[in-house]
């Protein structure tokens, strides 16, 4: 094949690429413009608490009789949208200013992934596709308009992922570069949910099969300085309330937690489950990386038939 075919190739595929992101466009505009606020309850508290902070009223529930303290969901996220709610403290108004920070959160993720396939398949195709994919997925699309904390949350996990990858290695000259940023992210992971705490787990554990001891070390530390004060915020706030209140404080999450409350064959059966679920995605990565074609065209067609019906029943 001449070098010109080459370059017609290389350009159709860009324009098909353009045109599947730019499908998306109207499909998060719609979703983003959509007016309800706290349609989860989580959206709900995360803007009230956002609103206690940004008008210096404590990280506290006001929207409860008692205005209790929030000790259940960490803070990172609700001063992320505090700062817009500062800057632009009318609302409903900014409520589409509130939405831009899952979006935001969102783009830096798949910014991320993006970055980190190709760096490890060497095939800018497949990372392509995986983002597509993964930006064509209604619940993705949801979560990124929705206030919620997953994409926040997404991005800083697979920021934390990727500088622990690199930390795990010898970064040499950039080692406490590294360290601080794996650091910074996996503390900001587990402050924005408490699900982030497997990433000390993972973390100090590769570093030590890794034999580097001394990394292992300064990163548990670095960990814990991070997420102290929010440890210490929990616990001088923790007490007893009643069976209602109870539901908004942290000692409602203990009768959750899969490691300490659930007897051993549901465990081992979610894990299993998990497990399974990873080895078929690392498959199905290699055997499908233009899957995404098929995603959006079905995610297109389904917007396509919802919107004629709209039009229909306007008529």
């Amino acid at each position: 094949m001449s070098k010109k075919d080459l370059g017609f190739s290389n350009t159709r595929r860009k324009a098909i690429i353009l045109f599947f992101f730019l499908l998306l466009i109207p499909v998060y505009w719609i979703a983003i413009c959509a007016p309800a606020v706290g349609i989860y309850h989580d959206d709900g508290i995360y803007v009230v608490t956002a609103k206690a902070l940004a008008e210096g009223k404590g990280y506290r529930i006001i929207s409860l009789p008692d205005e209790l303290v929030q000790t259940k969901y960490p803070i990172l996220f609700p001063s992320l949208l505090a700062v817009v709610w500062k800057i632009f403290p009318k609302f409903p108004e900014n409520a589409i200013l509130l939405k831009m920070v899952p979006l935001f959160g969102t783009f830096f993720w798949v910014w991320l992934l993006h970055r980190f396939i190709k760096e490890k398949e060497k095939n800018s195709d497949i990372s392509t596709g995986i983002i597509l994919t993964t930006l064509a997925t209604p619940w993705v699309v949801f979560f990124s308009v929705v206030i919620l904390s997953e994409t926040i949350f997404a991005f800083l996990c697979t920021g934390a992922l990727i500088y622990l990858h690199r930390l795990e290695g010898n970064p040499g000259g950039k080692e406490i570069c590294t360290l601080l940023l794996s650091s910074i992210l996996a503390a900001a992971a587990f402050l924005t949910r408490a699900a982030g705490l497997p990433l000390l787990i993972a973390g100090t554990i590769s570093l030590l099969l890794k034999r580097r001891y001394r990394t292992c070390v300064k990163f548990f530390l670095l960990y814990a300085i991070f997420v102290s004060p929010w440890i210490f915020w929990q616990s001088i706030h923790h007490g007893s309330y009643s069976w209602a209140n109870s539901y908004y404080t942290s000692s409602n999450y203990q009768n959750w937690n899969i490691l300490v409350n659930y007897p051993p064959s549901i465990k081992t059966e979610i894990f299993a489950k998990h497990y399974i679920f990873l080895i078929r995605l690392r498959f199905s990565l290699r055997l499908f990386p233009f899957s995404a074609f098929f995603e959006i065209c079905g995610w297109v067609l389904n917007r396509f038939i919802y919107f004629c019906c709209f039009i229909m029943g306007c008529c």
